[in-house]
């Protein structure tokens, strides 16, 4: 039998890779610089979970933002 191939998802372009992984406070503040760049998008699978769950863009912003 054939071994079947493991999609990982449609890869994002706009991801960038870290050397390492941040802290704490360092991922904090580069997820506060992206929202505020407003570079911050959403899968399909979180869109629907949004939906679901009747969270809005704003409400997750701002709390990104905090």
């Amino acid at each position: 039998m054939p071994k079947k191939k493991i999609s990982k998802g449609k890869q994002d372009n706009n991801v960038v890779p870290l050397s390492r992984v941040p802290s704490v406070p360092e991922a904090e503040k580069i997820i506060r610089h992206l929202v505020k760049e407003g570079k911050i998008s959403f899968s399909k699978h979180a869109r629907q979970r949004m939906r679901q769950r009747e969270v809005t863009t704003p409400q997750i912003l701002n709390c990104l933002s905090k």
